[in-house]
């Protein structure tokens, strides 16, 4: 038994353990000697060849951070639809700010209401080769270059637009692919979907976000430390829900595929209003982009509104189907495994399938929400209860309540 747990122990830290690797190699390819960028380690010689990495980041939009490393640090462009085979495809490329060179090991966690808030993934990396001179075709807007990665091969070139686009806060530039052997047509696959998981650990964003085990803290990158640290009781967790769900005996197979519950499962159907009864019918729906506030001049007026305190959390939608209930986050991010009383209150309600839009607090002493306890309970791990607001009910038992008014009655209330 001792053997098993130390093998589900390891399998379930692996990854992490890949990801501490590439940030202590990507850590060794700086040189300090030209970047000013804190090392928060030793100096290390300038490597033989250039780095390469292509981050794939789910922060408020999926985007993919194309990086190549130049003069100790990564010259780094968004592209909103990643890099295409294809010659004929103009990829846009936002030049943003340099990064540090360790970043380019970096996958994980990135808080929210940080700089680029989200979940990152190590998309693919290898090494790359300029074909002119870098620091001038910086200047000019036109670098050409050769890549060496995992699922990045051949020639590439990446072009500064002129005209309006380069008016722009941030330049944008154009990422194409050039004619060679590994160029693709319009009707062959799309590198992005044909290979969308990480280089390093084969986890998919969700998986990583669920993991959790390594945060970066974007406002530490001028520290004199590093700006990551792994959280050790992430992969502690991953290994115990690893060793349950073995211990679990696998499900038997059905004769028939079937929707319906089994005889000894099967309840009393949920009692419907009559005002929700009469809404259209629906499939449970997937994530629901959620209604955001907006700006006004004035505040509305009129006995059909009322007016309380802005709650200072994290908008959270929480969907329930049978005893299975997921929280996500209003980019999308399934956040379940940090909320764990929350989801477990919401698998107490007495309703089979259920969308819920609300807020997610820390209260203080005052009842009032605290985001810098909030913050606290997840990136430092404080231990505070969480409170969740709901606001909203988005489906209700295969209705559609989004059209319904707000004074409708719910059996949730």
């Amino acid at each position: 038994m001792a053997k098993a747990k130390k093998a589900s122990t390891s399998a379930a830290s692996s990854a992490g353990d890949a990801v501490d690797e590439q940030l202590a190699r990507y850590r060794s390819m700086r040189d300090f000697k030209v970047t000013a960028e804190p090392s928060g380690g030793t100096k290390s010689k300038k490597p033989e060849a250039l780095p390469f990495v292509i981050q794939k980041h789910a922060a408020t939009r999926l985007h993919y951070d194309f990086r190549l490393g130049w003069n100790g640090v990564l010259k780094s462009w968004a592209v909103a639809k990643g890099p295409s085979y294809n010659v004929h495809d103009r990829r846009l490329a936002v030049q943003v700010e340099d990064h540090p060179m360790e970043y380019g090991g970096f996958e994980g966690i990135i808080p929210r209401g940080q700089y680029g808030g989200g979940t990152v993934m190590v998309w693919d990396q290898g090494t790359w080769e300029p074909h002119v001179d870098v620091d001038e075709g910086l200047r000019k807007g036109s670098l050409k270059f050769g890549i060496n990665g995992t699922k990045m091969h051949g020639n590439w070139t990446l072009v500064r637009m002129g005209g309006k686009a380069a008016q722009e806060g941030k330049p944008n530039w154009l990422l194409i692919k050039e004619h060679d052997d590994f160029e693709r047509g319009p009707d062959d696959p799309c590198i992005t979907e044909e290979m969308p998981n990480s280089a390093v650990t084969g986890r998919t964003l969700e998986e990583i976000a669920t993991a959790s085990t390594h945060v970066w803290n974007s406002k530490e990158t001028a520290g004199e430390g590093p700006a990551w640290y792994r959280d050790r009781a992430r992969d502690a967790d991953a290994a115990s829900t690893s060793d349950k769900a073995a211990s679990k005996p696998a499900a038997k197979p059905s004769a028939k595929t079937t929707s319906k519950a089994s005889p000894k499962q099967a309840k009393s159907p949920p009692v419907v209003p009559a005002q929700i009864e009469k809404l259209p019918q629906e499939k449970l729906p997937d994530f629901l982009k959620p209604q955001l506030a907006g700006e006004t001049t004035a505040p509305p007026a009129g006995d059909e509104w009322v007016h309380e305190l802005k709650l200072d959390g994290y908008r959270v939608q929480a969907r329930k189907h049978g005893n299975n209930v997921e929280l996500y986050t209003r980019s999308g991010l399934d956040w379940t495994h940090r909320m764990k009383p929350i989801a477990e209150a919401v698998k107490q309600l007495a309703v089979e399938d259920a969308i819920l839009d609300g807020e997610v607090c820390v209260l203080d002493d005052k009842g009032l929400s605290s985001f810098a306890r909030l913050q606290a309970s997840f990136e430092k791990n404080e231990k505070h209860p969480l409170t969740f607001f709901v606001f909203d009910l988005l489906h209700l038992n295969g209705h559609n309540t989004r059209p319904a008014a707000a004074r409708t009655q719910s059996p949730l209330a």
